[in-house]
């Protein structure tokens, strides 16, 4: 073998692990009746941003057929096709999707990581209708009837609810997904409770999934998850309050700090607000303080939200919403949420509400 050759082989071994060509791959298939020459594309779901990424394009063509191959790692991606939507699946390799559009809507099926993410969503609706529905038309009564001490005796049973909602998912998925890629997907309402779950799943889907992006992803997401179990500390947050003026959760060290993600949008967290305002003014002159982190986008609606509810404790929000650095290294995925943290700034509680949260003040001072 020449020099030139020799040069142009090891460039080939060379390239082709760093880029991965022809490594993974999966394909997508579908006969649409009734529905040609349509535009589509697909995406990388980004769930812990909550933004998707254009990867390639699709078409139905002249006969209603579909079929594309896909060069990607195993992941979550998001198809869409002009005029029928969009649907979000999991899928590993050499797993082929079948597309079909029901009640002019697109879904997919045929692969087992997409089965298994479609089968969890209808658990997880079913589950939130258990869970949500019953007490949340009686709190829509509470409220017409002006029945405070009613309203605020449901308030606290719909986030207590909530969270037992997200935990009877994360038992779901335990049981019945294994080390799917889909189980990623269900990320998106774990909470600290769960993090025994994570640290079973973790090992378990580094072998069954070495070497690909959502594994690192996972683990991350272990590793952030590790900053808010009992004693450990979060990070620091630093971030504007309504004047624009930098305030960071660290500055709170020596006091008792509940660390409260919020929005203006919210019902249950203003809900929530006003039996925190009742907390702050009972405990704050002993050494509690409370740093509220809205979700927020729009500082006006932020900001008349915060004079309606009369709060008087800190406030800060870089109004990026769900993508602000707070809300994703703290894994915010639903409000109100909260972490309360000691004078040396390590957690003593996750997800107080309402008199539970006085109940450990209570045990505090």
């Amino acid at each position: 073998m020449n020099v030139a050759y020799k040069i142009l082989f090891v460039g080939i071994l060379f390239l082709f692990p760093i880029l991965g060509i022809g490594q993974y791959q999966f394909e997508l298939n579908g006969k649409f009746e009734g529905y040609t020459n349509i535009k589509g594309s697909i995406h990388h779901w980004d769930i812990d941003h909550r933004k998707t990424r254009f990867i390639d394009s699709l078409s139905i063509d002249a006969n209603g057929n579909l079929k594309k191959v896909i060069f990607q790692e195993p992941g979550l991606f998001v198809v869409k096709l002009d005029g029928l939507g969009s649907v979000n699946i999991a899928v590993d390799h050499l797993q082929k999707v079948q597309l079909t559009v029901s009640n002019n809507k697109l879904q997919a099926s045929g692969a087992h990581d997409v089965d298994l993410l479609n089968a969890y969503e209808v658990f997880r609706k079913e589950s939130l209708a258990k869970w949500m529905d019953a007490v949340r038309a009686s709190l829509k009564e509470a409220k017409k009837a002006n029945n405070e001490d009613e309203v605020r005796k449901l308030s606290f049973q719909e986030n207590k609810n909530y969270l037992s909602h997200r935990t009877e998912l994360t038992q779901w998925v335990e049981k019945n997904m294994g080390t799917s890629i889909a189980v990623y997907a269900t990320s998106q309402r774990w909470g600290v409770t769960d993090y025994d779950f994570m640290n079973r799943l973790l090992p378990k889907f580094r072998k069954a999934h070495p070497n690909l992006v959502i594994t690192d992803l996972l683990a991350d997401k272990v590793e952030r998850f590790s900053h808010f179990v009992p004693g450990a500390k979060p990070m620091n947050i630093i971030a504007n309050d309504t004047a624009g003026k930098q305030i960071q959760l660290n500055d709170y060290r020596g006091q008792y700090v509940l660390v409260d993600f919020w929005a203006s949008w919210c019902g249950p967290c203003r809900r929530e607000n006003v039996l925190l305002k009742e907390t702050y003014e009972r405990f704050h002159a002993k050494g509690f303080e409370i740093f509220g982190v809205s979700i927020d986008k729009r500082a006006s609606r932020w900001i008349n939200a915060i004079q309606k509810d009369q709060i008087n404790w800190v406030q800060v929000s870089d109004l990026k919403g769900y993508l602000g650095e707070a809300p994703y290294q703290y894994n915010v995925t639903a409000i109100p949420m909260n972490v309360l943290l000691d004078k040396e700034g390590q957690v003593i509680g996750y997800n107080l509400f309402g008199d539970e949260l006085v109940e450990k003040l209570e045990s505090i001072f």
